[in-house]
């Protein structure tokens, strides 16, 4: 959890966000990416499962076929170890399709002119040949994130582990910051404890 601390602390000053699980349940989007929950923390699979008894839909990011993926709206299964390719190039169709929240970002966020740089280059076809994902995939999953107007993103180790796993949890962050979904209800971003008893 090491890069999930060293990643919230870059954005937010400290290594952790807290949200209320009670919000879960209300929101329209939620993302999970490098979390394997069913398995793993069957206690926050039931609160998913009641966000999608409320109408929630699903996007889950992981190269394999985990359970939660099998009922997922959208399964992204990503070469190990694009992460932060396939966020950065959802994040450009982000700018692209100006599905941006500007006064948030303007209020709440620091250097978004040298973020929006970084991915200047993510394009559709970048990101589909890094990635491995079509670029139909790609953009669905830009457009439901972009589109929402609640979400919830959380991660785990899955995109930790890895020597890019600061930059993987960034770029998440930057997904969230963008589309303003911080500090309102229903809206939320956090870690994912390794253990189901954490």
């Amino acid at each position: 959890m090491v890069s999930a601390g060293a990643g919230n602390k870059k954005a937010f000053g400290l290594d952790r966000s807290s949200n209320s699980w009670a919000d879960l349940k209300h929101t329209e989007l939620i993302v999970v990416t490098g979390a394997n929950v069913s398995e793993c923390f069957p206690v926050l699979t039931h609160n998913i499962w009641e966000a999608r008894d409320n109408g929630a839909k699903l996007i889950v990011i992981d190269p394999r076929e985990i359970p939660l993926a099998r009922t997922a709206d959208l399964h992204l299964p990503l070469r190990p170890g694009t992460d932060s390719a396939l966020m950065n190039t959802i994040l450009k169709v982000m700018i692209d399709e100006d599905w941006l929240d500007h006064d948030f970002i303007s209020k709440h966020t620091s250097g978004f002119a040298a973020a929006a740089d970084a991915v200047s280059e993510c394009s559709l076809a970048w990101g589909a040949s890094v990635t491995g994902l079509p670029e139909e995939l790609i953009y669905k999953a830009a457009a439901l994130w972009g589109k929402a107007k609640t979400s919830f993103l959380m991660h785990a180790r899955g995109i930790e582990h890895q020597s890019k796993g600061v930059q993987n949890v960034s770029s998440c962050i930057n997904l969230v910051l963008a589309s303003g979904r911080l500090g309102k209800s229903y809206c939320g971003y956090g870690t994912i404890t390794g253990q189901g008893n954490g």
